[in-house]
């Protein structure tokens, strides 16, 4: 899971980056990634900062309780393909989340980022990963 902040800017250069040719690129920083195709700045969480530190001690209870409420339901997530498994388990958490005093968005069907959240006048940004054991 990434969590991260945006925060939009005036692009100052252009930059162009054919995603395409990745392999010849070689590694690409998430941050370059996310200003290039979005234009927003990620500002890395700073757990020194209060702020910070409260939205991930929030979002550690609510996974901690999907898992609870998870395991203790015996709820199973299951799916054709390991991205539909990922969609269902981000609609519980989206539910486990608006129990508590976050404002929540899920966003589009494909695409990035999956979640928006508002926390102490902040707009986060939530990606969930889902990875399958062979």
């Amino acid at each position: 899971m990434s969590v991260y902040y945006c925060h939009s800017k005036k692009k100052k250069n252009k930059h162009l980056i054919v995603f395409g040719l990745s392999k010849k690129l070689g590694k690409i920083p998430f941050p370059l990634v996310v200003k290039i195709s979005t234009g927003f700045d990620v500002i890395p969480v700073d757990l020194n900062d209060k702020s910070d530190k409260d939205l991930i001690e929030a979002l550690n209870k609510i996974l901690k309780r999907f898992l609870k409420t998870s395991t203790s339901t015996h709820t199973r997530y299951e799916g054709g393909r390991v991205n539909e498994v990922g969609r269902r388990i981000e609609q519980g958490l989206v539910n486990e989340m608006d129990k508590y005093p976050f404002k929540v968005k899920p966003l589009s069907k494909t695409g990035y980022p999956d979640i928006e959240i508002m926390f102490n006048n902040n707009i986060i940004y939530l990606e969930m990963k889902t990875s399958s054991v062979k």
